[in-house]
């Protein structure tokens, strides 16, 4: 498989994982948090899952061209506030709480079977105008290459 297919796979891998948050009316791929708060036609409370990127690891089979990697992964949560900003602080951090329970420690289909590990969370003092948002943050080991 290759890498690009091997990031489709843990996207759905993790989608399908948080089937059943509670209070969420959508969960979808993502390219970044300015994209999951402007999405047209997206119900909120939403969740967006976002590649962040992979980190160079060691060298795995060095003849076969393969390698130890990091890879990070992003869950956002937008939902609307109208209440004022720190109004629905509350509700963010409990969509979060949920999402790191199901997520942490779930181990992963692809090679080597690794967990997913808790690295951070986030609610932003800024949010847009009408919305609040939070994220969490998890790393995930994998082997990549030919």
């Amino acid at each position: 498989m290759s890498d690009i297919g091997k990031w489709n796979s843990i996207e759905a891998e993790i989608i399908a994982a948080l089937a059943g948050l509670s209070g969420v009316n959508t969960i979808l791929p993502s390219m970044s948090m300015d994209q999951l708060a402007n999405a047209d036609g997206v119900r909120k409370p939403c969740v967006g899952v976002i590649y962040l990127g992979t980190e160079y690891g060691q060298q795995y089979a060095v003849g076969q061209r393969k390698f130890y990697a990091t890879s990070h992964w992003r869950i956002g949560v937008v939902l609307t506030n109208l209440r004022g900003s720190i109004a629905g602080r509350p509700a963010v951090y409990t969509i979060l709480e949920e999402i790191r329970d199901k997520i942490h420690f779930k181990f992963t289909t692809q090679s080597p079977k690794e967990a997913y590990i808790f690295d951070s969370e986030s609610v932003p003092e800024q949010s847009p105008d009408g919305l609040a948002v939070g994220f969490v943050d998890f790393k995930l080991g994998l082997i990549l290459g030919t």
